[in-house]
């Protein structure tokens, strides 16, 4: 899909010309298909997002959405502490971690991320 935009002549050089006001309106044109093209690829990687949220809860991680990581072989302490696995970005793996401030009541539900997703479109 190609959108050719025609430029006014040089000689019109009047922002209220018809050649300039053709110009812009295509320019408006093209900046609502960018829009509607930019809404549909948003709502397209939401659903794919929360298939792969779904993925990991049943997989055993669980999301902390204050420190944004994932956790997974949660064991809860009664000192409010936890020791688990979580997902290092910079080496791109689970690695272990005690003594993680953490309660169960902190991690997020399936039903918080298609909430989220949904106040977001």
């Amino acid at each position: 899909f190609l959108l050719m935009i025609r430029r006014p002549p040089r000689s019109t050089q009047s922002r209220s010309s018809a050649a300039s006001d053709v110009y812009k309106r295509q320019i408006s044109l093209l900046e609502k298909i960018d829009q509607r093209i930019a809404d549909s690829f948003a709502s397209f990687n939401d659903k794919l997002q929360m298939k792969a949220v779904e993925e990991l809860y049943k997989k055993g991680w669980r999301y902390h959405q204050e420190s944004e990581t994932w956790f997974t072989d949660i064991t809860f302490r009664e000192d409010r502490l936890a020791d688990c696995r979580f997902f290092c970005i910079e080496k791109f793996r689970p690695l272990p971690t005690t003594d993680v401030p953490l309660t169960e009541k902190e991690l997020c539900s399936l039903e918080d991320f298609r909430v989220a997703l949904q106040k977001k479109q």
